[in-house]
């Protein structure tokens, strides 16, 4: 009997039950699997060679049947994954979503038994509870716990199928962690499975993983796995088997570990599925990548570092020891990457990394080197001295080695939606490279060339589609209404996530710039201010979709008279400037934004500056940021600036309530800049927050920093600010000074390296000091190195002295 078996665990191993699971002269025989293990891959491409079965039967939900002839495609590249995507609706009566990732590598043992099955004409089903069934079971459990417990931050349905970590949570795990000398169940499975099992009898390999899921299942109490969904699958999958048991002479069913012995004896009974709302959910077979399917990226149910278990499991057929090679190879390629990143390594690192890693693998009684040996090996002979950031670069580049980034590819035949269809050919005529899952950078000449024009617009209509796709880096910010930039440059990278999004999206319509269309129409449905309205002007004009914009026009100068909100206004008037500005950027057609649709907007906010309260505190920058817009509006023909004067006054003599504090700063800085306030009154403002009560103090930061984001050079122009801003200062007590000093530095942030150096200068002059002693750091760099040698001499004596004394 196997370590497994023999292991101490509550109640005695049923053994005959173990045999009757899988028992290859019966009418049905039951494969327990670890989903994405080569091990199991191995086995139970074995097993289907000596059972011939006339049909087999998959964990997996039943609504996607019709999708295995494609899985099976020879001409598929892994890895690949089926995308369930279902809608419902909850108690309340709102729509909801659910969504998860059925993910198929080269070494997972479902996608070999369908490879199998597609080849020999072999009648290949999934069995498990429909995706709409188990996503309204999910949902409802969710929804319950939640009614007791609370609702979760994040209370989506979980995006992967697969229910591995029953086991990695287990106890007995844990325990036979301690007993084996593993970390943690990952080293465990390596150990006793992957390495252990390549050379195991079939027949003892399937009995060790029914001991390890018996053993791990008996301690979780019925009513848990009831409340999780699990009994209400395993009655479901029972009642498939007994029905393919009579329609077939043998049946082989695969099923996670978990869910095998249970399986075996629920066949024995009349087993009815339980009765659960019917629904209905979509299933495509997409790409998917070796970075979403590594453990370590969050996918509870995979095997880590899966480029690795890949080279070993294509190495299997071939090599007598799998393992050992593959780690040669890696250790070789982390070596060879780490030199072109400039870290000392050497062949002789090399050399030493194989040793130590065949060292520590015959010291832990493992038959071939694992991933963990070769990770061991790695961090230490390639990382010498401490783990700092050198070294953690250096594991970070053998975890990114060992994890791969592959990318999959699904055949032509498979029914994929339009939108899909779309999306992929616009990329690829784009010249969007979408073969990789690593980032990469382009860069559009958005007023010079059309094809960068169009570019840009597919990534900004998925952006507003919000698929992750593309993340602009640099360009026009058109948020903030910079139109100074005329290029642009993305981010961007593939995976399963984006086309998962694409597929969710794809009821808005065939193309990309169809759907981006259509959901801009229905954001303009809703009842929205008009600063989100001429929000949605800009979207348009960025997405090239410029046929939207009479109609939105239309909504922004019904929505004025209705909007009391100066922050929607002032939001508002921004944006109509800015395309007022930017329309030889955007190429818009040919509309006066500037009409009488820009003075409605401004007089309205102008009516509505002085009353604003501090319940806008906390938006209290961004509004502070619209005053300059408002300010050069004022100053277009046609518009009257005094409107915009009286109320900045009104809003900086008020003291009760208190208006939002950065605000205030800015209506004095533009008051300043109009000539209407001096320094002298702009410094006396500032004073009355110093010396008010200790909330209003804390205050200061805020109102300078808005003096700066509207009169920045009020500091350069007058002398007499700065120092009399300094001399303020200098009285107040260390403990007032520390407390304002964040908001200080907040504040001084409006300024450019350029004008801080200035800067520097002015306040160097007032001190009577250089201002290269002003600006020399604290610490020389001389001394700084003095003190890490010291404290890595100190270090060693340490270590010397705690290895004696043991």
């Amino acid at each position: 009997m196997d370590t497994v078996a023999k292991a101490q665990a509550p109640g005695e191993a049923p053994a005959a039950l173990w045999e009757s699971c899988y028992d290859l002269s019966a009418p049905v025989a039951f494969f327990p699997v670890r989903h994405h293990s080569p091990a199991c891959a191995l086995h139970l491409q074995k097993t289907l060679e000596r059972y011939r079965p006339d049909a087999i039967l998959i964990e997996g939900p039943a609504d996607t049947n019709h999708l295995i002839p494609h899985i099976g495609n020879p001409a598929n590249k892994a890895p690949l994954c089926i995308y369930y995507s279902s809608k419902y609706k909850d108690e309340a009566g709102e729509e909801r979503r659910s969504a998860c990732y059925y993910p198929l590598l080269d070494f997972s043992p479902e996608l070999c038994a369908i490879r199998y099955g597609v080849e020999n004409g072999t009648e290949t089903r999934f069995i498990d509870l429909p995706y709409a069934r188990l996503s309204l079971l999910e949902a409802k459990q969710r929804e319950e716990k939640e009614s007791v417990n609370g609702p979760k931050a994040n209370g989506a349905a979980k995006d992967s199928y697969y229910d591995d970590y029953y086991l990695s949570r287990s106890r007995f795990i844990q325990r036979l962690c301690e007993k084996q000398g593993c970390r943690h169940y990952g080293e465990l499975w390596e150990k006793l499975f992957e390495l252990g099992g390549l050379g195991m009898d079939t027949n003892v390999f399937v009995r060790s993983m029914l001991a390890l899921c018996h053993y791990s299942r008996v301690e979780y109490p019925q009513g848990l796995l009831e409340e999780e969904g699990c009994l209400a699958r395993e009655n479901h999958m029972a009642a498939e088997i007994r029905r393919a048991m009579g329609e077939y002479g043998r049946v082989l069913v695969i099923t996670g570990g978990f869910h095998t012995a249970a399986l075996r004896e629920m066949i024995d009974t009349d087993v009815k599925p339980m009765k659960l709302p019917s629904g209905k959910a979509e299933a495509y077979l997409i790409p998917y990548s070796f970075a979403e399917s590594d453990q370590l990226a969050g996918y509870q149910s995979g095997m880590p570092y899966p480029a690795f278990y890949q080279d070993v499991f294509e190495r299997i057929p071939a090599s007598g020891a799998p393992y050992d090679d593959a780690v040669l190879q890696f250790l070789a390629r982390i070596g060879g990457a780490l030199r072109k990143k400039k870290e000392s390594t050497s062949i002789a690192d090399e050399v030493a990394a194989v040793t130590q890693s065949r060292g520590l693998a015959a010291l832990r009684d493992k038959p071939q080197q694992g991933v963990y040996e070769l990770l061991d090996g790695v961090r230490s002979t390639y990382v010498k001295g401490d783990m700092n950031l050198a070294a953690s670069l250096m594991m970070d580049t053998a975890a990114k080695l060992l994890r791969g980034d592959r990318l999959g590819e699904v055949a032509s035949g498979a029914e994929q939606v339009p939108l899909l269809l779309d999306f992929r050919e616009t990329a690829r005529r784009l010249r969007l490279k979408t073969d990789r899952t690593t980032r990469q950078e382009v860069t559009l000449d958005i007023l010079t060339k059309d094809s960068h024009r169009e570019t840009s617009a597919f990534f900004h209509r998925l952006q507003f589609l919000e698929v992750p796709f593309g993340e602009l880096k640099f360009g026009p910010d058109y948020r903030r209404r910079d139109t100074a930039r005329v290029r642009e440059k993305w981010l961007y990278a593939t995976g399963a996530r984006v086309e998962a999004r694409v597929i969710d999206v794809s009821y808005l319509g065939g193309t990309v710039r169809e759907a981006a269309s259509t959901a801009l129409t229905r954001r303009r449905a809703e009842h929205m201010g008009c600063g989100e309205y001429s929000r949605l002007l800009i979207d348009a004009a960025v997405m090239d979709l410029t046929e939207h914009v009479g109609s939105l026009l239309l909504s922004v100068e019904e929505s004025v008279a209705e909007d009391g909100s100066f922050a929607s206004l002032a939001q508002a008037a921004g944006n109509l400037l800015f395309l007022e500005n930017a329309k030889w950027l955007l190429s818009l057609p040919t509309v006066n934004f500037a009409d009488r649709l820009l003075g409605d907007v401004y007089r309205k906010a102008c009516a509505l500056l002085p009353a604003l309260d501090t319940n806008q505190e906390e938006e209290d920058r961004a509004l502070a940021k619209t005053l300059k817009d408002l300010h050069q509006i004022s100053h277009r023909e046609g518009m009257d600036p005094d409107l915009l004067e009286e109320a900045l006054l009104e809003l900086c003599d008020r003291a009760e309530p208190p208006p939002p504090t950065c605000l205030q700063g800015a209506a004095a800085g533009l008051l300043y800049a109009c000539g209407t306030l001096d320094a002298e009154g702009v410094l006396g403002r500032a004073k009355a927050y110093l010396f008010g009560s200790g909330e209003m103090m804390k205050r200061t930061g805020r109102f300078l920093s808005g003096v700066f984001l509207s009169a920045w050079d009020i500091l350069f122009q007058n002398v007499g600010f700065l120092e009399g801003l300094g001399n303020v200062l200098e009285t107040l007590p260390q403990e007032e000074f520390l407390a304002l000093l964040p908001d200080l530095r907040l504040a001084f942030s409006t300024f450019t390296p350029t004008q801080i150096d200035r800067l520097a200068g002015l306040v160097a002059e007032m001190l009577g000091l250089t201002k290269t002693r002003l600006t020399a750091p604290a610490v020389s760099e001389e001394l700084l190195t003095l003190g890490r040698s010291l404290d890595q001499y100190a270090g060693e004596i340490i270590r010397r002295e705690v290895c004696a004394d043991a």
